[in-house]
């Protein structure tokens, strides 16, 4: 076989994870080993890496970020289109900085510079390369700034046109006419389509549709569907194309290696400091949106702003504008002046996944209305999450940052605001008659009062047990919510009654306001009756969609400490349960505080305090059943925690420094070296720690103390 066939098959991939090799990726022999593919594969992988070029004209790129990464999808969709594909053009779809241009580019590129022979549909050979763009501005990452492009490759249609025209070094025929008009170059473009195999890329051509000019996409279609050779060509996009969905490739963020590898490289480009495991894993997707031009921008800014946490701080703030605007502005402006603005606007203030219902609730609006709105802005700006019976709408972080910055110049925004205010203070209202008792029952105590006088208490209670309320109100899981808020507001509270009501309005799936769930949780507190109920509670808000990050912190550092105080009064007819609630204080303490550390919180000192004292008593406790205890148990704590380990090594260092003053007999002494050798075989996986420099001071230490056992 001739060494230059090119193969018209797509890559194998695994429908499974086999033997180290993960599922759905491109797996290549490099030398001696087989590795995942990566851009220095793909001239070999989809071309045969030996073919001469084509003609054609890529201009050069002004990225920043010259080394392609990853992407390999992406590339092999591309090539697929190209040798097995009927469909003469495609699209490639994403939101702004996510790399469409660069995949384009490099895709072009390496078709240029080694398809001589690469069949188009296994029939035509590509003769012409040609990359053009719309593009009107472009982001500068170094400085994070907008800059015009004063002289874009083509306009409208005519310009497109006469650009394929003169770069394929031919001119129009207009005989005796002054100047050429459409209609000449579209039939000298045919002409060319029937002589020649083209692939054309055009760039970022909704900065013309979002404007309402046509760049010739209709004519170009039916001129390669009647062409008598085959070529292709390839769209840019934005927004998915509704109109070609099933023949379109999005483009997401970046994720796993090649995350990671764009980070390395922006790093090393832009001669920035490496930035710790908790911001790169962490803060900067949630900044960036994982779009890889936001990415640098924020490397970037490091250099300037004294590090990361200043580049946070700078981009959050002014900085941070000509990004989203870059980002989000075009088709921010080419929304109608319907309800899309005011849809975004009001995420933007609920702040949570939100479902349809609410929405119609907040907006007040119809269905049809509230559809198209959501139809019109899904692509760019919503997160959509239809994994369960209902599908809920968000806004990510980059793009919540830009809508607040424009929500206040929207009309509608005052009314939508002081409607978002009530919906949180009234949400999942069932009925009229339901909302009328809410609306009046917290007039006299208003949830944000922590106190109220005895005679609102009683005018309040008497209303919700007025006996003359229709069944349709008192078993609604929202009036239910707030009888029980009511009954654990008195002075004598019955607590039965207000389990009764709080937990029936949880089985029916109601999430009862935070100020509700307080005043059952300070019920059950002062009842002295420490127990399954107040974890309960706070399970209700941990695991509730409408709570605050903050509200649900709170609850995971107080349902840690209840944790604490139930095993102290079991220590001694239940250790084993009482171990176990322990050890689980001490795992929530942890999650508190990094949760906490993540969202830049005060509390993270406090949160901090409560797991160090917490595990410190706790390795006192299980250390007098055998020294060897702490070392068991901080491996199972490394195991199942879901936050951070350093208030915990903090503890565990102190208790290797009182047991190294203590004296042991020989089994003792060969126990605690066996639990300290599986403890340090195990490792310490980086993502558990936010100072990595902590797991080394820990082995050294334990190895210290074995070898002192001798």
């Amino acid at each position: 076989m001739d060494p230059k066939t090119l193969t018209t098959d797509r890559p194998i991939a695994f429908k499974k994870n086999i033997a180290g090799y993960e599922k759905d990726k491109i797996w290549v022999r490099d030398g001696n080993e087989v590795v995942q593919a990566q851009p220095r594969h793909f001239a070999s992988l989809f071309i045969s890496g030996d073919n001469d070029g084509v003609e054609g004209l890529i201009p050069p790129s002004n990225a920043q970020i010259k080394r392609f990464i990853g992407r390999v999808e992406a590339m092999a969709e591309l090539f697929d289109w190209i040798y097995n594909s009927d469909e003469p053009r495609t699209y490639l779809y994403g939101k702004g900085g996510s790399g469409k241009t660069t995949i384009a580019r490099e895709f072009a590129k390496l078709v240029k510079s080694a398809g001589k022979g690469l069949q188009i549909e296994c029939a035509d050979p590509v003769d012409i390369v040609l990359f053009l763009s719309a593009k009107e501005k472009e982001l500068s990452s170094p400085n994070a700034e907008v800059v015009d492009l004063s002289d874009p490759d083509f306009h409208d249609e005519l310009s497109l046109l006469s650009q394929i025209v003169k770069l394929s070094g031919g001119e129009v025929d207009i005989g005796d006419a002054e100047v050429a008009e459409l209609k000449d170059y579209r039939r000298t473009v045919q002409e060319y389509l029937d002589h020649f195999s083209y692939l054309i890329v055009l760039d970022d051509v909704d900065t013309l549709t979002t404007k309402g000019i046509d760049p010739g996409a209709d004519f170009l279609f039916r001129a390669l569907s009647r062409a008598k050779k085959r070529s292709k060509v390839l769209y840019t996009i934005r927004n998915a194309p509704s109109q070609s969905i099933h023949n379109s490739i999005e483009v997401p963020g970046l994720f796993g290696k090649d995350y990671l590898d764009f980070v390395q490289e922006c790093v090393e480009k832009f001669r920035a400091p490496e930035p710790n495991v908790e911001f790169r894993d962490n803060r900067l997707p949630h900044l960036s949106e994982r779009r890889p031009l936001v990415i640098e921008s924020i490397i970037a800014l490091s250099r300037t702003a004294g590090g990361y946490e200043g580049a946070d701080r700078l981009f959050t703030q002014n900085v941070g504008d000509d990004i989203r605007n870059y980002v989000f502005l075009r088709e921010w402006d080419a929304l109608s002046n319907g309800l899309e603005r005011p849809l975004l606007a009001a995420l933007s203030d609920l702040n949570r996944p939100t479902s349809f219902q609410d929405l119609k609730v907040v907006l007040q609006a119809g269905d049809s209305s509230i559809r198209d709105a959501i139809s019109a802005v899904r692509e760019m700006f919503l997160v959509v999450d239809d994994a369960g019976q209902n599908t809920f709408y968000s806004l990510a972080g980059l793009t919540r940052s830009f809508v607040n910055s424009k929500k206040e110049n929207l009309k509608l925004y005052p009314a939508v605001k002081e409607r978002v205010r009530a919906f949180k203070r009234t949400a999942k209202i069932a009925s009229p008659e339901v909302a009328r008792i809410v609306a009046t029952v917290r007039k006299y105590v208003p949830l944000r009062l922590s106190s109220h006088s005895s005679e609102n208490l009683k005018l309040a209670f008497d209303l919700v047990r007025d006996s003359t309320l229709k069944l349709a109100v008192t078993e609604d899981p929202v009036f239910r919510a707030l009888k029980g808020y009511v009954e654990a507001l008195q002075t004598r509270v019955e607590l039965h009654e207000v389990r009764e009501n709080f937990q029936y309005s949880l089985q029916m799936k109601h999430e009862p306001e935070f100020e509700e769930l307080t005043a059952w949780y300070n019920a059950e507190k002062s009842s002295n009756i420490v127990g399954e109920h107040l974890f309960q509670i706070m399970d209700a808000v941990t695991a509730g969609r409408r709570y605050s990050e903050d509200q649900k912190i709170g609850m995971i550092s107080r349902k840690a400490t209840t944790a604490y105080h139930i095993a102290q009064q079991k220590f001694d007819g239940a250790p084993d349960e009482a171990q176990s609630l322990m050890r689980l204080s001490v795992l929530l303490h942890a999650q508190a505080f990094k949760q906490n550390i993540l969202n830049g919180s005060p509390m993270a000192d406090i949160s901090e305090r409560y797991c160090r004292n917490t595990a410190d008593q706790y390795f006192r406790i299980i250390s007098s059943y055998g020294p060897w205890e702490p070392f068991g148990e901080m491996l199972l704590l490394q195991d199942e925690t879901e936050g951070y380990l350093d208030p915990v090594a903090d503890a565990i260092l102190i208790y290797i420094e009182r047991a190294s003053r203590q004296l042991y007999s020989k089994s003792e002494k060969s126990r605690v070296k066996n639990k300290i050798r599986d403890f340090i075989s195990a490792k310490f996986p980086k993502e558990k720690w936010l100072d990595t420099t902590l797991p080394p001071i820990i082995e050294e230490k334990l190895r210290s103390f074995s070898a002192g056992l001798q």
